[in-house]
């Protein structure tokens, strides 16, 4: 806010402006004062996104020649030993194909909806031995997803959802290239990296048809309306049955996520800063 010389400021994403309700109370002055007068400050902005952008647009009125795009880049090991999955699937007990999930435990995650699908798909499904694994940090209004789990994993043969809380960055690499697919069905994202990197270790996704992800992912992912459990079924029961569909989405994905470097994105900063 002090600072008087020109600057370059990163915007990820706007989520708390358009969905308050999926965020905690008392940031009213980040909301308020920081991010508008920020903006209003700033030389250059830099969205993660175009999506981002068009949010900046909308909802501060910023000038569009004022804002660039320059996508992050994504970095994942993609070789590991067998004996090195194995330690991980035994620390969490998991056995079999299973589905994977992984980011903060709150309401934009959209974990309710994931569930009550998977949960949907396996009682249309009664003889698929497919468990949906679930990593991440509790973060806010969670609780009704923990209740929620407890009462479908009642109603189903054995605990077929299963959270196995915070997990290290080499765990969630091998877990998410040894799924049968990664769901994301966020309902908004300024950019969404755990689907670029599924993608870059082979793994094909299901994500939601909305902001930021229907963009980066283009037409290597499963959309899903995020909105509708049955379609979030709907999109589980093809991504896990439709061969031809999987290796359409897992060639494409990893030729998607090679467009994602860091060095593609240190160049296009070099080129603003020299502005």
């Amino acid at each position: 806010l002090f600072h008087s010389g020109k600057s370059v400021l990163v915007v990820h994403d706007l989520a708390i402006y358009i969905h308050p309700e999926w965020f905690p109370e008392k940031q009213w002055f980040s909301t308020k004062v920081l991010v508008p007068r920020s903006l209003k400050k700033a030389t250059k902005i830099v969205a993660i996104s175009q999506n981002t952008k068009k949010d900046l647009i909308e909802k501060f009125k910023v000038e569009e020649e004022k804002i660039n795009v320059i996508y992050p880049g994504v970095v994942t090991k993609d070789t590991y030993m067998s004996e090195e999955i194995g330690k991980v699937r035994r620390k969490y007990d998991i056995n079999g194909d299973y589905l994977f999930f992984v980011g903060t435990i709150e309401p934009r995650k959209n974990i309710l909806n994931l569930i009550k699908a998977f949960s949907n798909y396996l009682f249309e499904n009664e003889e698929s031995d497919l468990t949906l694994v679930l990593a991440g940090i509790k973060g806010w209004k969670f609780k009704p997803f923990f209740k929620e789990l407890t009462d479908i994993n009642k109603r189903l043969v054995g605990p077929k959802i299963k959270y196995i809380g915070k997990i290290s960055n080499r765990e969630r690499n091998i877990l998410l290239k040894d799924a049968q697919a990664f769901m994301f069905p966020s309902h908004y994202e300024g950019f969404g990296f755990p689907i670029i990197e599924a993608m870059s270790l082979g793994t094909p996704v299901l994500t939601g048809n909305n902001s930021s992800l229907r963009e980066i992912s283009e037409n290597c992912a499963c959309l899903v309306d995020t909105n509708d459990v049955n379609d979030i079924r709907r999109g589980i029961k093809k991504i896990v049955t439709d061969k031809l569909y999987r290796q359409k989405n897992i060639y494409c994905g990893k030729e998607k996520a090679k467009q994602y470097t860091w060095q593609k994105t240190v160049e296009r900063f070099k080129i603003i800063l020299k502005r």
